[in-house]
């Protein structure tokens, strides 16, 4: 009589795959510190990061260092964007803003593909969405305590209030993602008290995306969620009668309710001002980022197919204003960096998950398509091909993408 072993049983079923008690805690401590500005202290920040490489040291011993190979497809393709943006110093205009780049690149690429890697089935990619989520919402206790209820209102959530590291853009956009995340998370569980508290994380964290005044957050926030509410649902027509609905209640509350048109709705009047003829509403703001646009055109014609350096738009713009900073359009900043070449190794993922998602007819195709189509759009007022929580979702949607082609080979085997 043959004599299975545990371990074996546990490859036979896949559940030797799950993260373990130890794994979870050091993702969850990894998010609060990633997500936590205060706390990227050089020793903090990277000791997090080695103690990310020791959960997953521990996972691969678990696993008897099996690794599923379409754990690797995000992490080939990071990488390789990393390679050519490394290759750039070569003929970047200025190699310590390159460097600068390239050295948060490779951090990002190295914690990406440990998560990737752990990130290999249906109850993980669960995990990690939750993990994300309790992470963050650790945080937003720590700085309700940091600035007190009444320190909530006085003013956007950013740097005059917390300290100079916290960028209002910043933490909207973790937070936007952390609600999106809490409404699939609501959606994919059954009821009981789990689905409330998500409910209630969904309310939650589109009030702190509110209070950062952050256009694009709020912008991601609501539009993943409605994508992923309009495809989920049967009804359509009612769905969309819901949302426009929804959507009138919201901006007339963003433009009628003073705190929230103090936070937020008075750059979006200033926004909508763009498309109208009175341009002398604009803000200072809106302002600078179209004439950012223009530049980095300009600057990208000179050298279209490989561009001037990564991270060289923060150099040419400097040049040109006295003002080094980013141009805060991934589009932009990509071309003017590393060209075409660059833009078409970045952005062809993109659509490759939007296309196999299209395919598969499940929560998690929808999961990615909701996600990447939001990017496609959120990449014009923001600059995320270093983001962390940006490229994170980009890993998991590619995990989506499998999860829902796994689920539609179930079903054509059980027909």
């Amino acid at each position: 009589m043959e004599v299975i072993s545990k371990q074996d049983e546990a490859f036979k079923k896949g559940t030797i795959y799950n993260l373990g008690y130890i794994q979870k805690l050091i993702l969850l401590i990894f998010f609060i510190v990633v997500f936590n500005l205060d706390f990227q202290i050089q020793i903090i920040w990277w000791g997090v990061h080695g103690l990310l490489f020791v959960g997953l040291l521990l996972y691969l011993l678990k696993t008897n260092f099996s690794i599923k190979k379409d754990t690797l497809l995000f992490i080939g393709w990071y990488n390789s964007f990393v390679l050519l943006s490394i290759f750039s110093l070569f003929w970047s205009v200025n190699n310590d803003f390159t460097m600068i780049d390239v050295n948060r690149l490779i951090v990002t690429s190295f914690s990406l593909s440990c998560i990737s890697i752990m990130c290999c089935n249906k109850s993980n990619f669960h995990w990690i969405l939750k993990l994300y989520l309790y992470a963050n919402l650790i945080n937003v206790i720590y700085i309700i305590n940091t600035l007190g209820i009444s320190g909530l209102t006085s003013g956007r959530l950013g740097v005059d209030n917390l300290g100079d590291s916290w960028n209002s853009n910043y933490i909207g956009i973790v937070m936007a993602i952390t609600a999106f995340i809490a409404y699939f998370l609501y959606e994919t569980h059954k009821k009981g008290i789990s689905k409330t508290f998500f409910l209630l994380a969904i309310i939650g964290f589109n009030i702190i995306v509110i209070m950062t005044g952050s256009r694009t957050a709020l912008f991601i926030s609501l539009f993943m969620i409605t994508i992923f509410f309009y495809l989920n649902t049967r009804k359509k027509i009612a769905s969309f009668f819901f949302i426009t609905i929804s959507s009138l209640f919201i901006l007339y509350s963003v433009f009628n309710i003073p705190f929230i048109y103090e936070s937020i709705g008075y750059r979006l009047d200033s926004f909508f001002n763009v498309f109208s003829n009175d341009q002398s509403s604009i803000d200072g703001s809106t302002m600078i980022r179209r004439d950012m646009i223009s530049l980095g055109l300009a600057w990208f014609k000179e050298s279209p197919f490989l561009g001037h350096g990564a991270n060289s738009y923060r150099e040419l713009y400097g040049l040109t204003t006295g003002w080094y900073t980013y141009s805060h359009n991934t589009y932009v900043e990509l071309l003017v960096g590393i060209g075409i070449i660059g833009l078409v190794v970045y952005f062809y993922p993109y659509f490759t998950i939007l296309k196999k998602s299209l395919r598969a007819k499940s929560q998690y195709s929808l999961f990615a398509i909701s996600i990447i189509v939001t990017l496609l759009i959120a990449h014009f007022t923001m600059v995320g091909y270093f983001r962390f929580e940006v490229q994170l979702l980009i890993c998991l949607g590619f995990r989506a993408v499998i999860l829902a082609q796994n689920n539609d080979l179930r079903k054509g085997l059980e027909m």
